[in-house]
């Protein structure tokens, strides 16, 4: 506990603070972005039953159909088709409201931080916090004080995982600030329940513990590996990379991380709403049970390599 206590210590540096900065201005930008076509298309929804009970289209224009009921047939259809088109986009509008208020841009910051960009910042600190042990001179010395060397690389894997919790929570508080700014730029006159945004939130936030574990763990591997800050950052986001342009083929997508990612998190996308930056289609439907089992896996195994790999090297 004491030397996870440590490595935690270690990782107060102004590189968490920017690494939080750049996933909370990420989550406002994709918010914001989103949020703006929400407002244009429901304002166009909204008016679009109205429109067209008030003034239908000529029988003429539909089809050529003579004055009757055919033609007003048509007309109800059309009228019908206005009012689900309204009933879709107040829904969809309503995901992308919750994802900027207090509750619901949890499961917002979770999507961020387990997608590109998330990976992207932990494989950064792993770089600086692990891969920066050789660079900087310091593992033997690191593993001196602490003969067991599987301690060490399981205490760094702790603290890295620690410190992508710890940013998990900071970009949902960021975003439950930045939010209600997006929110006011580009109002809707809508409000989401805190019922709904919490529901939307909870399970994505416990997800999310499962892939920044599986991010650490990766990070962990290359940093065993590499031995230097910019190799395990290049190798552990090559992972990363490699694993979402894998999971395009059919033959190979159940077998990638970026698959095992999106099915446990359940990303999907609407047109007015998006809570991830990562692949969401593939070539069969998502199966969380295969991505938690798959992330475990990961997990287990890049830690398992990472101790045996350390144990054999030599660390000066």
């Amino acid at each position: 506990m004491d030397l996870l206590r440590a490595e935690i210590a270690k990782l107060r540096r102004p590189l968490v603070f920017w690494a939080l900065l750049g996933l909370v201005l990420v989550g406002a930008s994709v918010g914001a972005a989103y949020l703006e076509t929400a407002k244009l298309q429901y304002r166009n929804a909204i008016v679009a039953p109205t429109q067209a009970i008030q003034h239908p289209a000529p029988c003429k224009a539909l089809g050529g159909l003579p004055p009757g009921p055919k033609c007003e047939a048509v007309r109800a259809r059309d009228v019908e088709l206005a009012r689900q088109f309204l009933r879709e986009t107040t829904n969809d509008s309503l995901r992308a409201l919750s994802h900027l208020e207090p509750l619901g841009s949890g499961g917002f910051a979770a999507g961020i931080v387990t997608s590109t960009f998330g990976a992207l910042v932990i494989m950064l600190l792993a770089g600086a916090h692990i891969g920066g042990e050789w660079t900087g001179h310091t593992a033997k010395t690191l593993f001196v004080q602490e003969n067991r060397r599987g301690r060490v690389i399981l205490a760094k894997f702790g603290s890295l995982w620690i410190a992508g919790v710890a940013l998990l929570v900071g970009t949902w508080a960021g975003m439950a600030i930045t939010g209600q700014l997006v929110a006011r730029i580009f109002p809707i006159p809508l409000h989401p329940s805190p019922a709904l945004q919490w529901a939307y939130s909870w399970p994505q936030l416990a997800r999310a513990l499962l892939v920044i574990g599986a991010f650490a763990a990766v990070g962990t591997f290359s940093a065993s590996i590499v031995r230097n800050t910019l190799g395990t950052f290049f190798l552990g986001f090559g992972i990363i990379v490699a694993s979402m342009v894998l999971s395009a083929f059919d033959a190979l997508f159940a077998w990638t991380p970026g698959y095992w990612v999106a099915s446990w998190m359940g990303f999907e996308r609407t047109l007015l709403s998006l809570d991830h930056i990562w692949p969401d289609v593939f070539g069969g439907p998502q199966n969380p049970a295969v991505g938690a089992v798959g992330l475990s896996l990961l997990l287990i195994g890049c830690l398992a390599a990472s101790v045996s790999w350390i144990r054999r090297v030599d660390v000066a």
